[in-house]
């Protein structure tokens, strides 16, 4: 079998009527249609990714060192002594540590806004060099407002989706990971209770996910409409004027208006709801896990480090 091409330009300026579904060939769709344009920033993403990779090891250091210290420098650990020497050079490898992956962090936020707006102006570019290809037909055919759309709406959406893919996909995912490895580190037992954590973080998120990203397209096509309305608007400005259809035009835009916030507070709220479902659940988990951890500390299970 022959795999299919990867999703062209124009099918960013097709209709589709039909009702959308946020399924898992949708992310490889756009891992697909984006794969292209990285090819020239091939040295900053290794670079991103190296960042990320030694943001991880210093966070998964840090709560290891806190252990060491509790139990070995405070006398945490039963039987054990307090000892000062490890308090001060424990505390010198966090001080460290946070100054480096501080200054890590900013040479990270620079490689993401430089390489993710980069894609974004070749994309815009590519984009419009499409537009000055495509018959006339087609313009005849397919109002302004939803070229223009493209251009605005659409690329805006997928700029903010690229610069916060790091900061708010990849890192928390390496956290959620990494804390498991450290939780199994300590205790066996708290590292598979710290599995819940997946269940809970995806599955009821993902429900809510797919139904705002279903209505986003249908924001989409709103904005679209809304910007039609607008070009047409401005376009017969005379006729509107010679006529005195101003009254007719401010209702029809009202009537377009009201039904993108219709839209578009769905999609919010939806958008909200995924953020606040998953974050009930790792409170949840948080509060078992401390409970749990709490008692075994009490009965001599495990150190208090």
């Amino acid at each position: 079998m022959s795999e299919t091409a990867p999703p062209s330009l124009e099918d960013l300026l097709d209709d589709d009527d039909e009702e959308p579904e946020m399924q898992a060939r949708d992310l490889w769709a756009l891992y697909r249609f984006l794969k292209p344009y990285t090819a020239t920033y091939r040295k900053p993403l290794f670079l991103l990714a190296l960042t990320l990779i030694l943001e991880t090891i210093w966070n998964f250091s840090f709560p290891i060192a806190s252990q060491y210290l509790v139990d070995r420098g405070l006398g945490g650990e039963e039987g054990s002594e307090k000892d000062f020497g490890v308090v001060i050079g424990v505390i010198i490898f966090l001080g460290v540590g946070s100054v480096a992956i501080t200054v890590l962090g900013l040479a990270m936020d620079y490689l993401n806004a430089k390489i993710f707006a980069g894609i974004v102006v070749d994309i815009r570019q590519k984009l419009f060099g499409h537009v000055q290809g495509l018959s006339m037909p087609f313009f005849t055919q397919t109002r302004a407002g939803e070229v223009l759309s493209r251009f605005s709406g659409d690329l805006v959406a997928l700029e903010g989706t690229l610069l916060t893919m790091v900061p708010w996909a990849l890192v928390p995912l390496l956290e959620v990971i990494y804390s498991v490895i450290v939780m199994i580190y300590f205790n066996v037992w708290l590292g598979l209770l710290s599995c819940l954590v997946f269940p809970m973080v995806l599955w009821l998120p993902r429900i809510f996910a797919a139904w705002s990203f279903a209505l986003s397209y249908d924001k989409r096509k709103r904005e679209a409409e809304l910007l039609g309305a607008v070009q047409e608007n401005v376009t017969a400005q005379a006729v509107v004027k010679a006529f005195g259809m101003q009254p007719p035009a401010i209702s029809g835009f009202l009537n377009l208006n009201q039904l993108w916030q219709w839209v578009a507070f769905r999609v919010h709220f939806l958008g909200q709801l995924v953020e606040r479902s998953a974050n009930s659940g790792v409170y949840l988990l948080h509060v078992l896990i401390f409970g749990l951890g709490a008692y075994w500390v009490y009965t001599g299970k495990v150190t208090l480090g």
